[in-house]
C-alpha cells in the first residue's frame, strides 16, 4: 500500500491462471522457502515490481486463503505492507497499477480475492 492505494496486477491474457483478472503481486514458494512464506512474498514483490524489502514497512501476514483447484489444494499467504515508493517496474506477469481503495472492489477479480479485499477494507 501507498497512502490510500494498493499496488495491483492485471494478469496478462496469456497467463494460464486468472488471466486478465486483477490480483495482488505474488507467486509460488520455492522449495527452500516452505517454512518462510514472508521471504517468498518479498522475493515475488521484488521480481514483479522491483520494490525491495527495505522499502516496505509494517509488512504483516493478514490472511491465509485455502481453496481447491481441480485435484489440488492451494494455500495463499496474503501479506500487506506499506511503501513510500510510487514507481515500479512492470514484468511479463501483468500490468501493475496503484488502485485507490475506493475503486478496488470495482475491478474484475476472482471471487476469493474480492472477498478477502472486502474484509480487509472493513477491518483496516
Amino acid at each position: 500500500m501507498n497512502g490510500n492505494k494498493i499496488l495491483m496486477s492485471k494478469r496478462s491474457k496469456e497467463r494460464t491462471l486468472t488471466s486478465n483478472l486483477w490480483t495482488g503481486l505474488g507467486g509460488h514458494l520455492e522449495a527452500h522457502e516452505h517454512n518462510v512464506p514472508e521471504k517468498s512474498c518479498l522475493r515475488e514483490i521484488f521480481e514483479e515490481a522491483a520494490i525491495r524489502s527495505n522499502e516496505i514497512e509494517q509488512f504483516k501476514l493478514r490472511y491465509i486463503l485455502i481453496r481447491r483447484s481441480k485435484d489440488e489444494i492451494r494455500q495463499h499467504f496474503i501479506y500487506f505492507g506499506r511503501t513510500t515508493r510510487e514507481d515500479f517496474v512492470n514484468t511479463d506477469e501483468g500490468e501493475l497499477n496503484w488502485i485507490d481503495l475506493s475503486e478496488i472492489l470495482h475491478l474484475k477479480m476472482s471471487l476469493t480475492v474480492n472477498k478477502m479485499l472486502q474484509h480487509f477494507l472493513m477491518v483496516m
